[in-house]
């Protein structure tokens, strides 16, 4: 999966659980690895738990099985 599929699947996974509404969160991918699909995107704070909701609920892309794993959140991005 590249990194323009990768933003793709966040916008479905948002537009599939809030509908067209959530076309306006604005998510920056700062980083991606496409070896092991591990992202780290900067979204605003106040559209936090729609999009953590959104990625955990979603399950597939493509009719194949997928998952997103958000394994840590924080207020700040620290290179």
């Amino acid at each position: 999966m590249d990194i323009n599929i990768f933003r793709y699947v966040i916008s479905s996974a948002l537009k599939k659980v809030y509908g067209n509404m959530s076309c306006s969160i604005p998510v920056e991918i700062l980083q991606y690895r496409e070896k092991d699909r591990r992202g780290i995107i900067r979204i605003p704070s106040k559209e936090t738990v729609k999009t953590w909701s959104a990625l955990v609920l979603f399950s597939s892309y493509d009719d194949l099985e997928c998952m997103f794993r958000v394994y840590k959140a924080s207020p700040f991005y620290l290179v």
